[in-house]
């Protein structure tokens, strides 16, 4: 908690000889200011821990180019790259290299002495108008599930044909109510990954 003592003219803040900032990526730039040109002096000492791949603030105002500002504010400062996680098992951290590695350009490369027993994240992809939305590949054996389910059936070609749309319908709502299941029932006996993805066109 943080005290001012106020005059007649002016506020006086309190000056900090060493100052640290921790989930520096949520800063805003005022809040920057602050720490940077009225809590400080001259001979202060800061430390900014962050990371550039959790920047998700920015409906709150935070900047996406927080680390270049700090490093233009504190040129001669030295700079260090953190990697090594110490709870984020093996598994996880290779699905979240590769997702950086195509999505993102911040580095380093995770890296963690963790295991989780050989456990694969299981991914569920969420869309945004839905609680859940198929991909293309589950689409496509939906699709190849109904045709054969229609083949087994003793009746009419055309009736079969008219059939198929409702039996798709129907085997992807059981499809999403079973991953949805899932998706409620996850908990920390294995590694588990929920992804965002948003609805795309003809999908």
């Amino acid at each position: 908690m943080l005290f001012a003592k106020k005059t007649d003219s002016q506020i006086n803040w309190p000056i900090f000889d060493y100052v640290l900032v921790d989930e520096c990526q949520d800063l805003q730039i005022k809040l920057l200011i602050l720490i940077t040109q009225i809590f400080s002096h001259h001979k202060t000492n800061f430390t900014f821990v962050g990371d550039p791949k959790q920047n998700i603030m920015a409906f709150a105002g935070t900047t996406e180019d927080i680390f270049q500002l700090l490093k233009e504010r504190f040129a001669d400062c030295a700079q260090m790259e953190i990697s090594i996680s110490f709870r984020v098992p093996q598994e996880i951290a290779v699905m979240a290299n590769d997702f950086t590695r195509k999505f993102m350009p911040h580095r380093p490369k995770l890296t963690t002495n963790q295991t989780n027993d050989g456990k694969k994240p299981a991914v569920f992809l969420a869309g945004k108008e839905k609680n859940y939305q198929l991909t293309l590949a589950e689409e496509s054996e939906i699709k190849e599930k109904a045709k054969q389910i229609s083949k087994e059936e003793n009746e009419p070609e055309n009736k079969k044909a008219k059939k198929i749309p409702k039996l798709e319908k129907k085997l992807a709502a059981e499809e999403i109510e079973f991953i949805l299941s899932v998706i409620s029932q996850l908990d920390k006996s294995a590694s588990r990954v929920i992804l965002y993805r948003k609805n795309e066109i003809g999908n």
